[in-house]
């Protein structure tokens, strides 16, 4: 990060459940660097902006379909039997990227 930069914190819902590696919580390993680079970290949720949600779209849509914006999606059709597990990959880290369940016809 450049001096002086800014960090937002959003999408940490696989930390909900806690993140533990050998026993360990998982987190950034230069924290430090928050203090000496003197940079601001805000976490928002999405809500919070509820009110600007069209002219987002109008923003985002465009640079999507452009190209220019990417994104990863995790697709899964799965039966109900599947549905808790698959709901909680979003817990663990399991997905990579927007999860999205179909649930199969049986």
């Amino acid at each position: 990060m450049n001096w002086g930069g800014r960090i937002a914190n959003c999408g940490a819902i696989s930390e909900y459940q806690g993140n533990l590696e050998d026993g360990q919580e998982v987190g950034p390993k230069n924290y430090k660097m928050i203090l000496m680079r003197r940079l601001k970290v805000e976490g928002f949720i999405c809500f919070d902006f509820i009110g600007s949600y069209g002219e987002c779209l109008a923003e985002l849509i465009p640079l999507v379909q452009g190209g220019k914006i990417k994104f990863k999606e995790d697709f899964s059709e799965v039966g109900i039997e599947d549905y808790v597990d698959t709901v909680n990959l979003l817990y663990s880290g399991g997905n990579k990227g927007k999860l999205s369940i179909k649930l199969a016809d049986e």
